[in-house]
């Protein structure tokens, strides 16, 4: 017997149909029926709305933290909003948010977009508050493929590109770039991994990158290990194999005490993780040697 919200259809309304309209056939039975189904289907409860929650921390204050203790306070604030963050990210198709106080004041896709220092400071001058910057988890997705450099493990080497740091705003254009303002690296180049990861310690000793206020130390898993890192803008030349030479800026993560991290695992000799952002970004034709275990790179 076909029954919604405790009505008995065969015997109340078809009947009550029935004797208004004369008899039904098997059909017109059907269509009524249904459109009962339909007249008193319950709506879809719409998507709850998630509020954001607490304040971010005032600049000032941020000024009198500590390093640690800013990290943690800005760590509590995220993890109070990550429904909410995570939402908006799926809401507006990005890998990374700056926010204040639930407002967004930018976000991207990729790391190709991130901003620069002077860009948040600027904000916690307008603000008065220390932004947050949260990225979604997916955007750590690391495969850790096997294959140039040798690795931990017998016959298997990594496929290596070769890439130089200097801090963001210099380059090409800019003051001449010497070993000790440029970190010239032969990184692990990882297709399975979006974003870059260096040694935060080597640039920093070169004067690449700075830590300052409104930076803070975050934490992330990789292979089962905790790492911290620093999210940082960064200029990155590309050189060709007839000497062309191509800068872009873009986001990398610097990852504090390398050694110790999990991205040395697979190779202990390791100086960077470079994604296949740079590769989309850039847009070099590689070539990728098997047999001299080479990458050459062309424009």
């Amino acid at each position: 017997m076909s029954e919604i919200r405790g009505i008995d259809f065969n015997s109340d309304i078809l009947g009550e149909v029935e004797r208004e309209l004369g008899p039904l056939d098997k059909r017109a039975r059907e269509a009524v029926l249904r459109g009962l189904e339909l007249a008193f289907k319950k709506e879809e409860p719409p998507t709850p709305a998630i509020a954001w929650q607490g304040e971010n921390p005032t600049y000032s204050e941020a000024e009198r933290l500590s390093l640690s203790e800013r990290s943690r306070r800005m760590g509590e604030l995220e993890a109070q909003n990550q429904a909410w963050l995570e939402r908006k990210c799926e809401e507006l198709g990005a890998n990374w948010l700056i926010v204040v106080d639930g407002e967004i004041l930018t976000h991207g896709a990729t790391l190709a977009e991130y901003v620069t220092d002077d860009a948040l400071l600027k904000w916690c001058e307008q603000t008065g508050k220390l932004p947050l910057v949260y990225e979604h988890p997916r955007s750590f997705a690391i495969e850790e493929s096997v294959p140039w450099h040798l690795t931990a493990y017998p016959q298997d080497a990594y496929p290596t590109l070769g890439l130089a740091l200097v801090e963001s705003g210099n380059g090409l254009r800019s003051k001449p770039l010497n070993e000790a303002n440029r970190a010239n690296l032969v990184a692990d180049f990882d297709t399975g991994s979006l974003e870059t990861y260096v040694n935060l310690d080597s640039l920093r000793a070169q004067g690449i990158v700075q830590i300052a206020t409104q930076d803070v130390l975050r934490q992330h898993t990789h292979l089962g290990q905790v790492f911290s890192y620093f999210l940082k803008q960064v200029s990155i030349l590309l050189t060709s194999e007839d000497c062309v030479i191509k800068q872009l800026t873009r986001g990398i993560r610097c990852v504090l005490n390398w050694q110790q991290s999990p991205f040395v695992r697979v190779n202990p000799n390791r100086q960077a993780l470079a994604g296949r952002g740079i590769g989309l970004q850039f847009r070099p034709l590689l070539t990728l040697d098997f047999v001299r275990r080479k990458t050459k790179l062309h424009w």
